[in-house]
């Protein structure tokens, strides 16, 4: 099984940084990432702060209605989720424009990110540190016929699902 590895915020930068804006000439540039140890990433972390995750509630409805900032798919970049599935939140080039604009994500976008956080961070939590989270997420699952948890978050019943397992997991009916 891969060793999975995490992003330092800077090379997230400097990839995104590097990319032609020209879309004529756009050449691909290979950038050495290097692990982060001993992090654990929490829901607040990888929204960028307190602010949205205070109360998830009314609160966190209406500013995932008005768009979450961009900056998010960095930070879930830096918690090592691989561009496969940051590409079903948000398209490279549309968070490329976006990021460089200024602007925020769609709500739909906002939503997708607020789930890959939102179980990201429960993984943490459940498995006690970010690396134990990342493996289990990555790996296949009879219950999901053999698909990874990562695999089905792309819709809301297979978050829910995810949610449910970890839930399970962490008042130990199995592991």
């Amino acid at each position: 099984m891969a060793t999975m590895m995490r992003l330092h915020k800077n090379q997230i930068t400097e990839s995104l940084e590097s990319s032609s804006h020209d879309r004529a000439s756009v050449t691909p540039k290979t950038v050495k990432l290097k692990p982060i140890v001993g992090k654990r990433f929490t829901f607040s972390d990888l929204l960028g702060g307190d602010d949205l995750v205070q109360e998830l509630g009314l609160n966190t409805i209406k500013q995932v209605r008005l768009g979450i900032e961009s900056g998010v798919i960095g930070r879930l970049a830096e918690a090592g989720l691989e561009p496969k599935y940051r590409q079903r939140i948000i398209p490279e080039r549309t968070f490329q424009r976006r990021q460089k604009a200024g602007e925020r994500l769609t709500p739909e976008e906002s939503e997708r990110a607020l789930r890959y956080a939102r179980v990201v961070a429960e993984a943490d939590r459940v498995f006690g540190e970010h690396d134990k989270g990342m493996r289990w997420l990555h790996s296949p699952m009879k219950q999901l016929e053999n698909q990874s948890p990562l695999d089905v978050l792309d819709t809301d019943i297979g978050a829910r699902l995810i949610e449910e397992i970890l839930g399970q997991i962490d008042e130990g009916f199995f592991a």
